[in-house]
């Protein structure tokens, strides 16, 4: 590995053992890093053109993560075995994007990822959830061009999903949290 890490994306989460497991995408090439029994091991993902991820390690302790792909689909990469796996979540956004997805797995090693639209005329955040066959997708319709993308999303032990956003609204910012009871979405604004 070499190169000019400033213009990469870089993501990491720790595996039930402690390992450190990290993902460097930059724009023609993406690696995964890990430390196993004390030594760096590193492998390259076969996948070009991908930015914006959100790194996990799911509960088979495989590595997974959402991504923007030519930076206009949103991606889900999965390792299975020794394949890695890159399936299409939401293929009808328009533009390019520069924003961060997030993602979570619950605790049925299903993924909940949650990312901004790049449109001008729809700049509404997107929750994609994948039910077990197919991918569910949320738009919420109330938010408007000055949501930033959002920071984080979370699972709680009932399997719902939360998650944060930044909402530019003059004269401050406000954190916007939404969550999912179990029936409905909410929303709650913390500052």
């Amino acid at each position: 590995l070499g190169g000019y890490y400033n213009e990469a994306w870089i993501s990491m989460d720790v595996d039930t053992l402690c390992n450190p497991h990290v993902i460097i995408v930059e724009e023609y090439s993406a690696f995964h890093v890990y430390k196993q029994n004390n030594i760096w091991h590193s492998e390259e993902i076969p996948i070009t053109y991908s930015m914006c991820q959100s790194f996990r390690i799911n509960k088979r302790q495989m590595p997974v993560f959402s991504h923007f792909w030519f930076g206009i689909q949103v991606y889900y990469s999965h390792k299975e075995d020794t394949i890695w796996i890159h399936e299409p979540v939401d293929t009808s956004l328009p533009y390019a994007s520069w924003w961060y997805t997030s993602l979570a797995i619950d605790s049925q090693n299903r993924p909940h990822i949650v990312y901004k639209c790049p449109h001008p005329d729809d700049y509404r955040i997107k929750y994609a959830f994948f039910n077990g066959n197919f991918w569910e997708i949320t738009a919420f319709d109330e938010w408007d061009d000055y949501i930033h993308n959002p920071r984080s999303i979370a699972v709680d032990p009932n399997d719902n999903p939360h998650f944060i956003c930044i909402n530019r609204t003059y004269p401050y910012d406000r954190i916007t949290y939404r969550f999912y009871d179990g029936s409905k979405w909410r929303v709650r604004y913390i500052t």
